[in-house]
């Protein structure tokens, strides 16, 4: 599977830019991660889940706001990553990513 070079834009919020093969790719997400654009972030990452040999990681120190829907986005991908096999590790966060995912207990949420 070939990976688009050009970041996939879901919103004026938020982007997604892929990086890697199928055995271990890198999102790096910016903008943000909030209720405008969580449904495509998840149909998108989704749809990556089938193809992937390795795990998935996911850079968020570029988003600049998060909301809780943005964070119930993160966990569902990591719950349907697991039922089909995958691993998802958060390897970055921003401070907002890190202030609400410490407000509500989800700081080990992956992250290296």
């Amino acid at each position: 599977m070939e990976l688009p070079a050009e970041p996939a834009k879901w919103s004026p919020e938020l982007s997604v830019t892929p990086a890697g093969d199928r055995a271990a790719v890198r999102l790096t997400v910016s903008g943000d991660l909030d209720m405008v654009g969580v449904q495509e972030f998840l149909d998108r990452t989704g749809k990556l889940l089938p193809s992937l040999t390795g795990p998935l990681e996911l850079d968020l120190r570029a988003v600049g706001f998060i909301d809780g829907a943005g964070v119930r986005a993160l966990l569902q991908l990591q719950h349907e990553a697991s039922r089909s096999g995958h691993r998802i590790t958060v390897v970055a966060v921003s401070p907002a990513v890190a202030l609400i995912l410490t407000l509500l207990g989800c700081e080990d949420l992956g992250h290296r």
